[in-house]
This record gives C-alpha cells, structure tokens and sequence, in this order.
C-alpha cells in the first residue's frame, strides 16, 4: 500500500508538469520526429548501412532530447524557471557524459539481443526484459545528480534496487503501450507524446527518490511565483 500511494503521487506529480510544461518538453521530440521523417527512417528500406548511420544519428539527436526533458522536468519540479536556451547548452556540455554512459550501457544489451536473435533462448529474453530496469534513472543520475559516466550507472543500479517496485512500474507499464503501438506501425505518439511523459515520470521518481538539488549554479535560476 505505501508503495502504491507513492506510485500514485509520482503519476499525479508527472501528469502535473507534463500539462504545465507541455510545450517546452515536446519540443525537442517534433525537431526529433521531423528530422526521422526527413531521413526515411520509417520507411523501409534495402541498404541497411544507410538504416544504420541514419539510426546512429537520429540516436544522438535523441538522447539529447531526452536529456533536455529530464532538466526542463527538474527544473519544474524545483520550482525553478530557465530559458531554453540554458537547458540546450547545458545539455549539450553534459552530452560527452552522456554518450560514453548510454554506449557503457547500451553495448551490452546489443550483444545480448544479438544472441536472442540467434539462440531464442528464454534466459536471454529475461536478461534482455530485465536489464534495462537497473537504467532506468542513468540520465537523471548524470544530468540532475551530477555524476560521471561510472557513477551515474552505479546510482541508476543503486536507485532501481532500492525502489523496486516504483521503478518496475515506470520501466515496463509504457514498454506494453509501446510495443503495441509499433506492432501496428503507429510511431508518432510515442516520439511525441509518450517518450518525454515518460521522461518526466522517470524524472520526477528519481528526484523523490534521491536528493535531487541539480545543478543549480549552471542556471541563472530565480524561484517561480
């Protein structure tokens, strides 16, 4: 029951600053979803090295949009105000950290999913379900706790275990609503509006979770009316 009302109130907290923040926290996924759209990446095609360096592009431009909606989600959550343009540059300073993290992290899962494919084997399918439950908070970790690429994965580790059932909500309940949509080949309410609501859903439980002071000096902050 504690458990499920903390749930609850991380829900209630997220669809909050998802409403209030609407615009700023979609913004970077419509500049995401154009760009795909522009490249062809949903469209099938025969050259897969062309498929490949178009998804290694339209992967950086989104992890920096992920990484803008996790600080605009702080921000809001702090009850702090900043421009846009602060969040960018931010951002943008903390993408080396972000990039060697999420390689550390995505290399692996890669290599096990690369295995699934060949093997079909079911233990591999549970590594390749459960792994992504201990990353869960590895952005926040890095742009809101301040970490490097090492620690920020350990604190993800550390905060999924401690908040186990909070972050097996947040991790798997969209991944159902995901995996339905692309099984009928809908993709643009999940760039637009289902990836930064989760963003922000993960944000606001890491920051309830942790202690979540963020880096305050980087922003010419000022505490919101």
């Amino acid at each position: 029951m504690f458990n499920g009302v903390y749930q609850i109130d991380d829900f209630i907290e997220a669809v909050k600053i998802y409403g209030r923040n609407f615009f700023r926290l979609i913004l970077p996924f419509i500049l995401f979803f154009g760009l795909s759209l522009g490249a062809g990446f949903y469209e099938p095609t025969e050259v897969l090295l062309i498929k490949a360096i178009t998804g290694l592009i339209l992967g950086l431009f989104g992890l920096f949009a992920a990484g803008n909606a996790v600080i605009d989600t702080w921000g809001a959550f702090s009850g702090l105000e900043f421009d846009l343009s602060e969040n960018w540059k931010y951002a943008w300073r903390k993408f080396p950290v972000l990039l060697s993290s999420t390689a550390i992290v995505i290399v692996p899962w890669l290599l096990i999913f690369y295995l699934f494919l060949n093997f079909f084997s079911f233990l591999l399918f549970v590594v390749l379900a459960v792994y992504p439950f201990f990353f869960t908070y590895l952005i926040p970790s890095l742009l809101i706790g301040e970490n490097g690429p090492l620690s920020g994965i350990k604190e993800s580790f550390q905060t999924s275990l401690s908040n186990s059932t909070r972050t097996a909500v947040v991790t798997y309940l969209p991944c159902f609503l995901v995996v339905g949509l692309i099984s009928i080949e809908i993709y643009s309410p999940i760039v637009l509006l289902i990836a930064p609501a989760w963003l922000v859903l993960v944000t606001v439980t890491y920051c309830k979770s942790n202690q979540c002071s963020g880096p305050v000096e980087d922003f010419n902050q000022r505490r919101s009316t």
